[in-house]
């Protein structure tokens, strides 16, 4: 089972999910399993779409993480909010007033309540996210 985890980002911010779900109300970044027949990069941008209604632009993928016996996949992917183009000088903007995600600095996340697998991602990574 393969899934991706996208960590979009805004200038020197990363929008993450709080996830009420969990018992501890664990932030992480927005997560969805692949779907058949559905590239990586398709399947983040249609839960890009889905979840924050804004396109986006890839910048790299970071890191790929097997869990358990090697059977279980997370794709991790930086992307940006869509730039200003000549067609769209003004893209959508995620907007996070009355929703469970917000924008923070990687100093920020650090001291959040993070899922394990985010943590572990974000101790490895963090520090070069903001430099790409």
């Amino acid at each position: 089972m393969d899934r991706i985890a996208l960590l979009i980002r805004r200038d020197e911010e990363f929008l993450v999910v709080n996830d009420e779900d969990s018992k501890e109300g664990e932030w992480r970044p927005i997560i969805r399993q692949i779907e058949k027949g559905e590239t990586l990069r398709e399947a983040a941008r249609n839960e890009t779409r889905s979840v924050t209604g804004v396109e986006i632009e890839f910048v790299e993928k970071v890191t790929k993480t097997e869990i358990g016996s090697g059977n279980e996949r997370i794709h991790w992917y930086l992307v940006d909010e869509e730039s200003a183009t000549e067609e769209n000088p003004e893209p959508e903007k995620v907007d996070v007033e009355n929703e469970n995600y917000d924008w923070f600095t990687a100093e920020e996340i650090q001291e959040l309540e993070l899922g394990e697998k985010f943590q572990n991602f974000f101790e490895e990574h963090g520090e070069t996210l903001v430099e790409k």
